[in-house]
């Protein structure tokens, strides 16, 4: 539970940040835009975070692969950027800007990306410690989740097995 809040309290501060840089990059930030669109971006906020929940972006450990995390980052990413323009639409609110929109979608979605690869790789390293081979996360982390320990012994004996073969 401490790791949802935790990726929660992140993609909020990374979707703010993108939102704040884009609208630094637009002439008038502080007079026009940042009170023009407070409303909106709480919204898309909203929306942002009930979409990501509902697709467990939030849960690294439902995924067994990089891809499968990828794969729901761009696909709840991709529904919250339908929910929002459909939103805009049925508020006729033409005004708001594409470029602010679209990109704040777009640089939290690398973001998102580059976190899942980061969390990804340190998850699969390893340590070779009196010439055995451990599991990072099962060194620095006492993780419950046995089917994930079990898949990384596995894949890490399998790998030593073809290292040895090739000796």
């Amino acid at each position: 539970m401490k790791r949802k809040i935790l990726f929660i309290f992140f993609d909020l501060v990374f979707v703010t940040i993108s939102f704040l840089l884009l609208a630094w990059l637009k002439p008038g930030t502080r007079s026009v835009i940042l009170p023009r669109y407070y409303g909106w971006f709480i919204l898309f906020l909203s929306i942002w975070l009930v979409v990501s929940y509902f697709f467990t972006k939030y849960d690294p450990e439902k995924f067994s692969s990089f891809k499968q995390k990828v794969s729901s980052i761009l696909l709840s990413n991709f529904i919250i950027v339908g929910l929002v323009t459909i939103a805009m639409y049925l508020f006729g609110s033409y005004e708001f800007s594409r470029f602010l929109f679209l990109g704040t979608v777009i640089i939290t979605t690398i973001i998102e990306i580059t976190g899942a690869a980061l969390i990804y790789v340190f998850k699969s390293s390893v340590v070779v410690e009196d010439e055995k081979v451990k599991p990072v996360a099962d060194i620095y982390q006492d993780t419950s989740d046995e089917k994930q320990r079990l898949h990384l012994r596995k894949r890490y004996k399998e790998s030593s097995t073809n290292e040895q073969q090739e000796v």
